[in-house]
């Protein structure tokens, strides 16, 4: 039996000082079978009509405003408080998706800066710099055999802030295989195994 899964847009509003900071992690597009894209989108404003505005990216005076000043006037405190809150929502979106955050403001040069010095603890997350973007892709990755072989349910690890290298890649989901893929694998390693006895 197959299913779809139905993604919807996601937001996240916190404050630091007198300012709103929001997150929004939007799926942009289907890709490489029935995987999706995320755009992650992050401003601070002092009005949450800006905010919404700029996300929307409507031409008016507001969202022209906040695009000088998308980091807002608290300095590196909405980022430290906003990445975190990414590392535990990339667990939200299924198994084979990928999502990006980019470099938004008008010193984009700036940002990438502080997305790059941030990623040197998360190795985990691909590097565009011709774009000047972040990338994640959740475990297993999209071209993994596994989807054609089972079932993959999708888990979240002990520890949902740190980064997935070495062996977490398999602690963030389980396999069920399909009926039959199991016998099918072990009689291809008898026969392997017996054909390489006889050309000894």
């Amino acid at each position: 039996m197959t299913y779809k899964v139905c993604r919807k847009r996601s937001t996240t509003t916190f404050k630091i000082n007198d300012q709103y900071c929001k997150l929004f992690f939007t799926p942009l597009r289907q890709w490489n079978r029935d995987h999706w894209i995320w755009e992650i989108g992050f401003a601070v404003s002092k009005s949450k009509r800006q905010i919404n505005d700029w996300y929307a990216r409507k031409k008016n005076k507001r969202a022209n405003k906040l695009k000088s000043q998308i980091t807002g006037k608290s300095g590196i405190k909405p980022l430290n408080t906003a990445l975190p809150l990414v590392l535990k929502f990339r667990w939200t979106i299924e198994p084979g998706d990928c999502m990006f955050l980019d470099c938004q403001s008008n010193q984009p040069d700036k940002q990438f800066r502080a997305y790059n010095y941030w990623l040197k603890h998360h190795p985990d997350w691909g590097l565009d710099v011709e774009h000047k973007r972040l990338w994640w892709h959740r475990p297993p990755y999209s071209g993994d055999p596994l989807y054609e072989l089972g079932r993959v349910i999708p888990m979240v690890p002990a520890d949902p802030l740190a980064p997935v290298v070495d062996g977490k890649y398999f602690e963030s989901f389980l396999f069920d295989p399909f009926p039959g893929v199991l016998e099918d694998m072990l009689g291809s390693m008898v026969q392997t195994g017996s054909q390489s006895n006889q050309a000894q």
